[in-house]
């Protein structure tokens, strides 16, 4: 079912964007000296609150039920995993940097990171794992990602934005 793999990847274009105006907005930071900004809190509690508790863990299941078949991905599959936990971990100590109003410097370096991080971790997903698990995976793995994947709208990207994250949006659009 590569309905299910036609999200994630929606999901990685729409987190793109968002990582290309988090780079906009930590270049400002880093060309102005400014302690934070409005931009990059409003992207790192999206990061945070939504692909680090949907998207993540929905590739997760698909994961494991690669490593299941045996396709030779346990070790990129771990990796990947690990990212994932990086990634959420990194994603929370740059919302705290950037609502704290540290240094420009610091929350410069920790964005960069993250930023550079996401971009590879996709890549590899995108280029790597995801065609695997389309030729890889059977009906039966699909069902079961699907039947375990938790059901929430993208409250930036879905049908209805949440309020706090109008300016967000807006800024996405321009």
């Amino acid at each position: 079912m590569s309905a299910i793999l036609d999200v994630l990847h929606q999901e990685h274009i729409q987190v793109s964007r968002l990582l290309d105006l988090l780079s906009a907005e930590l270049e400002g930071l880093d060309r102005q000296g400014a302690a934070s900004s409005d931009a990059v809190v409003q992207v790192m509690h999206y990061m945070t609150h939504y692909p680090d508790l949907r998207n993540h863990p929905r590739e997760d299941l698909l994961f494991e039920r690669l490593v299941r078949r045996g396709s030779g991905t346990k070790a990129i599959v771990a990796s990947l995993v690990d990212q994932h936990v990086t990634l959420a971990r990194d994603g929370k100590a740059l919302l705290r940097a950037a609502q704290s109003k540290a240094p420009a410097a610091d929350v410069v370096a920790l964005g960069a990171a993250y930023v550079d991080l996401h971009r590879a971790h996709m890549n590899v997903e995108e280029g790597e794992v995801f065609p695997l698990a389309r030729v890889m995976l059977g009906s039966a793995d699909w069902a079961a990602v699907d039947a375990a994947m938790v059901t929430m709208d993208d409250p930036v990207f879905g049908s209805a934005v949440d309020a706090q994250y109008d300016a967000l949006r807006r800024a996405i659009e321009r």
